[in-house]
């Protein structure tokens, strides 16, 4: 009799733990379902501009235009942060809460142009990276609106590589007609635009009648001088004939 009640004790021990187990994991399941049913349906809060903390707003374009063309126009702030060395562009609906945001910064790495550009009596944020490293290119550029959840749409885009650097071993490419058709798609656009936020230090828009991009590295070039009204692939073949002739 004795050697039987040890198994019997045993089992009934097992028997209860494996109860207490599927207790406890149904009681956390419960709440974790629970929580998940609080959260269906849940609206996250449209973040609010708040500059008091930490940023200062330096300029603010009200009711500028239709960003997100849902027939009301919105706000383009930008704010700046850390004494000028960051900045933000915020776009804002009428209640002031920020439906988009970009980040530019003055070191190179981070330097960004943004437009307020109008296409055919439409309005678009125009983002434009004329980005230059080592005499290596990468310029590209963003039409685009905002949808109602402040995602972008884009309608237009492009980019393109070349480099200046000639003569040298790492000398890639440099194709004045490509370089021209798009440098005239991006002045076409800038045409018809407004500076929003720009911390390109190269790109500069002073004594042009509208805004346009020159190629600031054309000008750059000691020997090498142009009409900049002229044909624009005109003025690269000649600045490439140059610069391979050297």
């Amino acid at each position: 009799m004795k050697k039987r009640i040890v198994p019997i004790i045993i089992l009934a021990m097992i028997v209860s733990l494996v109860a207490c187990g599927n207790k406890s994991g149904s009681t956390n399941n419960n709440a974790y379902q629970d929580d998940i049913k609080s959260n269906v349906g849940e609206t996250i809060p449209q973040e609010k501009t708040d500059n008091t903390v930490s940023g200062k707003v330096v300029e603010e374009f009200t009711s500028i235009a239709d960003f997100n063309h849902d027939g009301v126009k919105e706000t383009a702030k930008v704010v700046a942060f850390d004494d000028g060395q960051y900045f933000e562009l915020q776009i804002c609906n009428s209640q002031e809460n920020i439906i988009w945001k970009a980040e530019a910064a003055k070191a190179h790495a981070g330097w960004l142009s943004l437009f307020f550009c109008q296409s055919n009596g439409v309005d678009y944020l125009l983002r434009y990276s004329p980005y230059m490293s080592q005499g290596m290119c990468h310029y590209q550029y963003d039409l685009f609106f905002l949808n109602s959840s402040g995602d972008e749409i884009t309608v237009d885009s492009n980019s393109i590589d070349f480099d200046i650097n000639f003569g040298s071993p790492v000398h890639l490419s440099f194709t004045p007609k490509e370089i021209a058709a798009f440098m005239n798609e991006v002045n076409a656009y800038l045409e018809d635009s407004m500076v929003l936020l720009n911390t390109d230090e190269n790109l500069s828009f002073e004594g042009e009648a509208h805004l346009k991009d020159t190629l600031w590295w054309l000008d750059d070039e000691d020997g090498f001088k142009y009409d900049k009204k002229a044909n624009l692939s005109d003025v690269l073949e000649a600045y490439k004939e140059y610069r391979e002739s050297r």
